[in-house]
């Protein structure tokens, strides 16, 4: 099986991501407001805003 490359857009679906068990190497961006939890996401690339992602930063983190 192929491992997952995530990039999360919505805060609370971050969290969640982590609280499932997942791993900075299967959620490999999130946008400035993906903070939770803190320890966790500080490794995850940043895609801008929620509103204003930068898709070509998407696109380069080659999600599945």
């Amino acid at each position: 099986m192929t491992s997952q490359r995530i990039v999360s857009l919505v805060p609370s679906q971050t969290e969640l991501l982590f609280d499932l068990g997942l791993t900075a190497a299967e959620v490999v961006g999130r946008t400035k407001f993906c903070i939770h939890p803190a320890d966790r996401v500080r490794d995850v690339a940043r895609v801008g805003g929620t509103k204003n992602v930068a898709v070509e930063r998407v696109m380069a983190l080659r999600p599945t």
